[in-house]
């Protein structure tokens, strides 16, 4: 067998310091001829291959008879067991590594035991921990020493109605904050927070006297006494006229002082049924859709709203209709009318000016798409304070959505634990829904969608006028006497103000597809 290289090294031992040390092999190109080799380390026996490396090139060229020093360093880790170790440097020929290839010399070192220094225990940290530990505690002790001061300032706000923002100013430190507002029950537990700015609403007028009691981890306490509170019952008078569509081809004007129904309007077969009333709080204009029955879809048509003397006239926005199933249709905050399409599942806006879809007035249903809601079957719709959409549906929840890009944001706060019927948005701040499936209103904070209780009215339709008062139709039979009646309750608190018996009642009853508002008119 040719041989290209030989290699050599001057010691078959090596000594290691630390550990670590380093050995230089001698290779040769003994071929006469230019060839190209390759340096490999061999681990002998119980060698780790990974506690050596080559220094420098792994494969190079060689000249003929060219020496070149090979230096080998050993790194061993901590762990490796004491003992004799040993390993050589192979030099292969690149183009026949099978067959043209030298063995170097083995070269061996010692592992000795790690011999651990002594150590002494250092009694100096334990002298520094324990000083500092007196320092941390003496410091404090003395801030708890320290006197605490109660005060706040109080600032009532517009809306929601009846409600007061405290921010706390005390000073000192304080470990646990009591409030006392003025209206909580005898033997009532004051309220304990640790936020610095607290909201309370206060549910009925009254005198109100706040008091805030702030307490220190060393038990001392000190009360502050707020300003007096002062609400007056100042409400505008209850509506009179109420226009109401039970799903069918009529919209119905009660007048709740007489009990009766004043007038109607009847849409011919053309027209369909009626589906949804809006009134647009700036103008006062109303508007109605009408859903229209062909053989083999649906469609609908915007209508205008008029009272000319003792009846109603309803004057379609659009010669031709558009197709889809209307569940509702409000105002918007943009002036701008907004319908709610249940079985395309789809949030459509028009000008309220012409009835054309917006952004474009081309007429075709597909400018109108606002938003696309997936798998929310939308019954009915309102503007919050946020001038977000917020909708109710088949499914459980209240869904909101972004008012201005048509967004969903999702559902709202704590409302998805019930499916409802018809949702509105009070002047005091909170957002109320009927319930499908109880007797039930439930109310919720309408920033924050946090819950705020519920009270019991039967019947599913309400609508909320501009003296802050819910109204809820109750059907026929809903009540002992058989007649239909409209309860005026308050929004807060659910107390029934007053019932309106209705003794001509309007035709059909209250459902997830009725509509009812209230009549801008005297």
């Amino acid at each position: 067998m040719t041989r290209s290289f030989s290699v050599t090294t001057p010691a078959s031992e090596m000594t290691l310091d630390r550990r670590q040390g380093e050995v230089v092999f001698t290779v040769s190109n003994i071929a006469n001829r230019a060839v190209r080799g390759r340096m490999q380390l061999t681990p002998i026996g119980q060698t780790s291959g990974t506690s050596l490396a080559l220094v420098g090139e792994i494969e190079r060229d060689f000249k003929a008879n060219e020496t070149y020093p090979c230096r080998v360093r050993v790194g061993l880790p901590s762990q490796m067991a004491p003992g004799r170790y040993s390993f050589r440097l192979d030099v292969l020929n690149a183009a026949d590594p099978d067959d043209d290839y030298a063995e170097g010399p083995a070269v061996a070192f010692e592992v000795d035991p790690v011999v651990e220094p002594p150590t002494t225990f250092p009694w100096w940290l334990i002298v520094l921990v324990v000083a500092l530990l007196v320092l941390t505690i003496s410091a404090i002790y003395l801030l708890q020493q320290q006197p605490v001061k109660a005060a706040f300032v109080q600032v009532l706000s517009e809306t929601p109605q009846f409600t007061v923002t405290f921010t706390d100013n005390s000073t000192g430190p304080i470990e646990k904050r009591s409030w006392k507002f003025g209206d909580e029950a005898e033997g009532d537990a004051p309220t304990e927070t640790s936020d610095l700015k607290v909201k309370h609403t206060y549910l009925k007028p009254g005198e109100y006297i706040p008091v805030l009691t702030v307490i220190s981890k060393s038990g001392q306490s000190n009360s502050f006494e707020g300003q007096s509170i002062t609400f007056q019952a100042i409400r505008p008078a209850m509506a009179r006229h109420l226009l109401f569509n039970a799903g069918d081809n009529k919209i119905q004007h009660i007048d709740l002082e007489a009990g009766t129904v004043k007038s109607i309007i009847e849409a011919p077969a053309a027209v369909g049924q009626f589906h949804g009333l809006a009134v647009v709080p700036t103008t006062h204009e109303m508007f109605a859709v009408a859903n229209i029955s062909a053989p083999d879809k649906w469609t609908f048509m915007i209508h205008r709203l008029k009272k000319t003397d003792a009846k109603l006239d309803a004057t379609p926005l659009t010669a031709n209709p558009f197709a889809g199933f209307m569940g509702n249709i409000v105002s918007g905050p943009d002036g701008h009318l907004y319908l709610a399409v249940h079985d395309n599942r789809q949030i459509l806006r028009f000008d309220e000016a012409n009835g054309k879809p917006l952004p474009s007035t081309a007429g075709t249903i597909e400018d109108a798409i606002f938003a696309k809601l997936e798998e929310f079957d939308p019954l009915a719709l309102a503007f919050g304070p946020d001038k977000h959409v917020y909708l109710s549906g088949n499914q459980a929840g209240i869904l909101q959505v972004d008012g201005t890009t048509g967004k969903t944001i999702g559902t709202f706060g704590e409302t998805g634990t019930h499916g409802y019927g018809a949702i509105a948005f009070s002047k005091s701040g909170r957002l109320l829904a009927a319930d499908r499936n109880s007797a039930l209103i439930y109310q919720f904070d309408a920033t924050t969608g946090k819950g705020l209780g519920e009270f019991p009215v039967t019947g599913q339709l309400l609508t909320i006028g501009e003296d802050d008062r819910v109204y809820t139709f109750l059907s026929p039979g809903a009540e002992p006497g058989g007649r239909a009646l409209v309860r005026v309750s308050d929004p807060i608190t659910g107390i029934v103000e007053k019932s309106f018996q209705l003794d001509s009642p309007p035709s059909g009853g209250a459902d997830n597809f009725s509509f009812m508002i209230v009549a801008p008119f005297n």
